[in-house]
């Protein structure tokens, strides 16, 4: 017996124009879709359906086939239900790469692109060295860091070994080389017994109080181990990284950059300076001129 296909549901539009199309589907996301964010979502959805720009499609006349809306019907249910856009076409861009993401991993943010600009700033070109991604869920870093600088090897930990499925299948997607671990740099240090000359983390950072002033669609679908963090000990996870990169994760010279919340930037970074162990430590801000990550220089 051939499987059976799951089909979406009417109303549909009245015509399979481009206007027509955008229209109806407007109408079935917006119920669960924040305000000021439906038309970006609905532009995302067509763009990813047609694999065509809207300009592109406007210029060509294009029709959408029965296909192609049976599919933004469906997509439409997810998105209707409050789900990520991103859960919902298990895709997120980030630097250039389309990677697969489901409800294991945080969804990929703007800012955390920048960290990777950082560091690969930071490092000369043709860096042939190692470099470690802590917390590393669909890969991301790790896979942006590879492939913007080839001869690096590239290292990456998560804790989740869910995770590191998704990361392993972007890094497969890509034909780019990066050795996944799965430990807890709370109890345990990452790749024991191994040094990188780089380590960067985008670890846990939100107090779990600021969750009743969150985006629902955000508390509510992605993984709350990737988010937050206890009130009371809102550096835990940065303590853990310093700690290791003081003792044998990072070379001496080494660099470590760590994503933070905009709140403890300053703390981030005096717990770096009152560890005596880095001998350049700077905050750099983010495209909203947010003070986001912390860079430190191990001493020699």
């Amino acid at each position: 017996m051939a499987n059976l296909v799951e089909r979406g549901e009417g109303p549909w539009p009245i015509t399979n124009d481009e206007t027509s199309v955008r229209d109806w589907f407007v109408l079935r996301i917006n119920s669960g879709v924040e305000k000021g964010e439906v038309l970006p979502v609905v532009g995302v959805c067509l763009d990813f359906v047609s694999q065509k720009g809207r300009g592109e499609r406007m210029m060509e006349g294009f029709r959408y086939s029965e296909s192609l809306i049976d599919r933004l019907a469906l997509i439409g249910v997810g998105l209707a239900e409050g789900k990520p856009v991103q859960y919902v076409l298990s895709s997120a861009h980030f630097d250039g790469l389309d990677l697969f993401v489901d409800f294991n991993v945080l969804i990929p943010r703007p800012e955390t692109e920048e960290i990777v600009f950082a560091v690969v700033e930071r490092l000369r070109e043709g860096f042939s060295g190692r470099v470690l991604d802590i917390g590393t869920g669909s890969g991301c870093i790790a896979l942006s860091l590879k492939n913007r600088m080839p001869e690096m090897e590239v290292f990456a930990t998560d804790f989740s070994e869910s995770a590191l499925k998704v990361a392993l299948r972007n890094a497969d997607s890509y034909n780019l080389k990066v050795a996944f671990e799965c430990s807890d740099i709370l109890s345990e240090v990452p790749f024991k017994g191994q040094s990188f000359d780089a380590v960067v983390s985008n670890p846990p950072y939100i107090p779990t109080i600021e969750m009743n002033s969150m985006s629902s669609t955000v508390v509510e679908h992605e993984p709350s181990m990737a988010l937050f963090v206890p009130d009371a000990e809102p550096l835990i996870f940065y303590q853990a990284i310093i700690n290791h990169c003081e003792s044998e994760v990072l070379l001496p010279g080494g660099l470590m950059a760590l994503e933070c919340h905009e709140d403890f930037t300053e703390d981030v970074k005096e717990l770096i300076v009152s560890g005596m162990g880095f001998s350049t430590v700077e905050i750099a801000v983010d495209m909203q001129g947010k003070n986001r990550h912390v860079i430190a220089v191990k001493n020699v």
